[in-house]
């Protein structure tokens, strides 16, 4: 059986983080262990809550020093996974039915590095961000990724022999399989029945921490509150199952 490690980044997420790694523990039975990196969350509430889930034994925590970018924290996390494949969470997903993991572990068969989703369609309360983006559910094949590779997900690279050969973070994401796969590793999708076992409230972890000069303040204010509602409304039906 092949093992699997949860990598979850947070910043400032309230309930969102408690949503996700309960949603998880309950609707999980494949093997696996979850790893949390904080970015050095500041509200008094996150840091916590992952003090008594880590004394608790339900998950391990790397406690960030500062505030950092999201592919840093994700470089970080790949960097402490010991397992064969890494399964990458945002923050802000709920899990809604069983079997999403080991449903997830069978898609990574052969030349398979990565499974991943994109969702279309989503409009964004955050003019910086597009009206599509991708959706951190996504399954990494470990061995596949560290054969040879260099990851930078900092600067959104991973290097192979010295050349560029897939951009990790943002958008569309990535493997150039056409232009250069040294390695002929293949990207898939992750299937429509997996997409319907998880929920991406998107994007907590931006608003969340608005700034005063942010375009738009009040605008995402009101975002935001509905975000924070509705998390909060489905960790509170979560927790009466």
């Amino acid at each position: 059986m092949k093992t699997v490690s949860i990598l979850i980044s947070n910043y400032n997420s309230y309930e969102a983080l408690q949503l996700c790694v309960e949603s998880v523990r309950k609707h999980t039975k494949y093997p696996y262990k979850m790893l949390v990196y904080d970015a050095n969350s500041n509200n008094g509430i996150d840091h916590r809550y992952l003090e008594r889930a880590e004394q608790d034994g339900w998950l391990e925590v790397i406690w960030g020093i500062e505030k950092t970018q999201h592919g840093v924290s994700i470089e970080i996390l790949l960097g402490n996974c010991e397992a064969d494949l890494a399964m990458i969470l945002d923050c802000d997903i709920e899990i809604l039915q069983s079997g999403w993991l080991t449903e997830m572990v069978g898609l990574m068969e052969g030349d398979v590095i990565l499974a991943s989703n994109v969702e279309h369609g989503y409009k964004s309360a955050v003019r910086s961000l597009p009206d599509w983006f991708q959706s951190w559910f996504m399954m990494l094949n470990m061995k596949a990724y560290r054969d040879g590779m260099e990851s930078k997900w900092k600067t959104s690279q991973v290097i192979y022999e010295g050349k560029e050969t897939f951009s990790p973070t943002g958008g569309e994401l990535w493997l150039k399989i056409k232009q250069n796969n040294p390695k002929g590793y293949r990207m898939i999708p992750v299937p429509t029945f997996i997409q319907r076992k998880y929920h991406h409230f998107a994007h907590v972890s931006i608003l969340g921490t608005l700034a005063k000069n942010e375009p738009n303040l009040e605008q995402l204010k009101l975002a935001q509150k509905r975000k924070f509602n509705e998390v909060r409304s489905r960790l509170n039906r979560l927790r009466q199952l």
